[in-house]
């Protein structure tokens, strides 16, 4: 498996799987790559020393024995909120570049509730521009 960052990643928004599934999410979705960074710059910008402690025993591929042995890479989410990732940390060969398309879902016979409980599937999923619009029953269309 060919885990290296790809340069066309840059700039893209993708959704992405990681490495040290108990610590981070699973997946990171509809996130920007922003940068690669040097571990000095990574560390400038955030403790990436304290979270490489952390992160790295969860590690299911190549575990970097120091901080300084990977890159960083700078990740926007889109509520605007940056992390700083080790390369080691993601499955590069997993990234799928994500286009602003939206779906329409239509259910019908369904309570608040329903809407709550749907919302917070889809939110642990990763999705969270959620959208909802409600309205009354309309009467069902007659057979010609």
């Amino acid at each position: 498996m060919n885990n290296s960052f790809n340069t066309d990643l840059l700039g893209k928004t993708v959704n992405i799987r990681t490495l040290a599934t108990g610590v981070l999410p699973t997946q990171l979705r509809s996130v920007k790559i922003m940068s690669i960074l040097d571990p000095a710059t990574a560390q400038s910008l955030d403790d990436v020393i304290t979270r490489h402690a952390a992160i790295t025993p969860y590690l299911t591929g190549w575990k970097p024995a120091r901080y300084t042995d990977q890159n960083y890479v700078k990740i926007q989410h889109n509520n605007g909120n940056v992390e700083y990732f080790g390369t080691a940390w993601l499955d590069f060969s997993t990234a799928e570049i994500v286009t602003d398309e939206f779906v329409d879902i239509r259910l019908g016979s369904t309570s608040p509730e329903d809407m709550q409980r749907l919302r917070t599937v889809l939110m642990k999923a990763g999705f969270t521009d959620i959208r909802s619009i409600t309205r009354g029953a309309s009467a069902p269309v007659q057979p010609a």
